[in-house]
C-alpha cells in the first residue's frame, strides 16, 4: 500500500512541494502559508515532513523548534503540527510514519515534544509515549475593580500592519520584548508574525505610557490579551486600564508571571487537547502554565 512514496523534509525552498503542502493544509485546515513564505517569515524553525507521492504533498506532520523561557529556565521543544494526510491517501500510516520520524531527530536535542490534539484522534498519539496534560486558563472580573481605578479613556493606539513602520515597531519590539510570562516563546517572531500578517493583522496595539505592544481581541464587554511584548516587564493592570473602561473581564493568551489577581481554571477549550512527551513535562501540570496562543503551529 505504501509503494513509492518518499519522505521529503522541509519543502520551503522547493515551490512545486511548498504550492502542494499549502493546497493541502488549505483544504484541511483552511491554513495558507504561501503568504508567510512570501512574506519572508517562513524561517528554518518550521520544518514540514512530507509524504510525497509522484510530485504531490499528500501527508504531513511538521517539527517546529520552539525555545521557551519556563519560569527562568531555558526549554528546547518540538511541537508537532499541521498533521494532515489527503482524503485519497488515508489509512496507510502515513502519519504515524512522519511522526516517528521527527521523534527520531530531535530525540537527542530536545527537553520535549508536545502537540494539540483534536477529540477524533486523542487514542492515536499515546501509541508514541505522549500522555494528555493540562493547560490553565487566567482570567479576571473586572466588574469589581475600584470606582476610578481604571480610566475611562481608551490610550491604545491601533497599529495597521500593511504600515511599514507600524510593522517594523513591532516586529523590533517582538525580537528585543523581555520575558512576559511564566512560559514564555523566544526566538520566534517568525511564527508570531504568521497570526499578525494574516488573520490578527487588525488586532495589534501600542500602548505610550508603557511602551509596550499588544496583540489583543474585543468581543463586546471582553478583552482577550493574546500576548505583551516589551522591553521592560509590562504592567497587565496598566495595560488592561489602557483599553478603557467597558471591559467587564479579561482572559489572558498565557500564564502571568505573577497571577495573584487572577482566577485560574483548567482549560477546557473545545476538541482540543493537549499532549507532552519528556522529562522536561514531569511537573508540567503542577506549574499550571498556559503555552501563549501566538505559539501555536
Amino acid at each position: 500500500m505504501n509503494d513509492n512514496f518518499e519522505i521529503f523534509k522541509n519543502v520551503r525552498e522547493h515551490e512545486s512541494l511548498r504550492l502542494s503542502f499549502s493546497a493541502l493544509s488549505k483544504a484541511t485546515f483552511s491554513l495558507d502559508f504561501e503568504p508567510w513564505y512570501l512574506h519572508g517569515y517562513w524561517t528554518d524553525r518550521y520544518i514540514p515532513y512530507t509524504v510525497v507521492i509522484e510530485g504531490e504533498v499528500v501527508a504531513n506532520a511538521s517539527a517546529n523548534i520552539m525555545d521557551f523561557d519556563m519560569f527562568g529556565e531555558s526549554k528546547k521543544f518540538i511541537q508537532i503540527g499541521t498533521v494532515m494526510t489527503s482524503e485519497a491517501f488515508r489509512g496507510r500510516g502515513f502519519s504515524k510514519i512522519l511522526i516517528q520520524e521527527i521523534l527520531k531527530d530531535y530525540s537527542e536535542i530536545a527537553d520535549g515534544f508536545y502537540l494539540f490534539a483534536n477529540d477524533s484522534v486523542v487514542d492515536f498519539y499515546p501509541k508514541f509515549g505522549f500522555r494528555k496534560a493540562d493547560e490553565y486558563t487566567f482570567s479576571r472580573s473586572l466588574i469589581s475593580d475600584i470606582p476610578n481605578s481604571r480610566s475611562e479613556d481608551r490610550t491604545v493606539e491601533p497599529l495597521d500592519m500593511s504600515n511599514p513602520d507600524h510593522l517594523t515597531r513591532t516586529i523590533r519590539a517582538i525580537r528585543e520584548s523581555g520575558v512576559q510570562s511564566a512560559l514564555d516563546l523566544r526566538n520566534n517572531e517568525g511564527l508570531v508574525l504568521f497570526y499578525l500578517s494574516q488573520f490578527m493583522r487588525e488586532n495589534v496595539y501600542y500602548i505610550a505610557k508603557e511602551d509596550a505592544y499588544v496583540v489583543a481581541e474585543e468581543e463586546g464587554d471582553s478583552l482577550f490579551l493574546h500576548h505583551v511584548f516589551s522591553g521592560t516587564h509590562g504592567d497587565l493592570d496598566a495595560i488592561i486600564s489602557a483599553f478603557g473602561s467597558k471591559f467587564q473581564n479579561v482572559e489572558l493568551g498565557f500564564a502571568p508571571l505573577e497571577r495573584d489577581s487572577f482566577s485560574k481554571a483548567v482549560s477546557e477549550e473545545e476538541n482540543t487537547t493537549l499532549f507532552v512527551k519528556g522529562a522536561a513535562f514531569e511537573t508540567f501540570d503542577e506549574k499550571q502554565l498556559r503555552f501563549p496562543t501566538l505559539s501555536r503551529a
